[in-house]
């Protein structure tokens, strides 16, 4: 659902710079460059900072298909530039070729561990993980 000028989150949904003025108070994602108006409980008109709950926000979301990172892809081509078998890289990473054809299909998730597994023990690289 597209926000409106009328809402109070529009400025940041239209904005990076506005979005990245969030601050994470006691849990909550809040923005002090949005007011939102609200009553108190004298009847009063007050306004407040619009805040978001991070799970409310993570529940709504949409996936963006242009960032998701193609794990059993690179999985499957690097098997292949190393010339290995499904079954080659499950012996050595400590899986199974169904796992690993499952991985390499994106059919399912993988786990950390597992992933260091397949990519150090499989193909004896070194895997690295940069946030940035």
């Amino acid at each position: 659902m597209e926000s409106k000028p009328y809402d109070d989150e529009y400025i940041i949904s239209k904005s990076i710079e506005e979005f990245n003025k969030v601050e994470l108070v006691d849990g909550t994602l809040s923005w002090n460059n949005v007011a939102t108006k609200g009553i108190d409980e004298d009847g009063n008109e007050i306004e407040y900072p619009y805040q978001l709950d991070p799970i409310v926000l993570y529940e709504n979301s949409v996936i963006d298909p242009s960032r998701e990172v193609e794990l059993g892809m690179l999985i499957k081509q690097t098997r292949h530039d190393l010339g290995l078998t499904q079954e080659e890289l499950a012996d050595k990473s400590g899986t199974t070729k169904h796992y690993i054809s499952r991985v390499e299909n994106n059919r399912t998730g993988i786990e950390l561990s597992t992933l260091k597994r397949i990519i150090e023990g499989g193909f004896g690289k070194r895997m690295q993980i940069n946030i940035m």
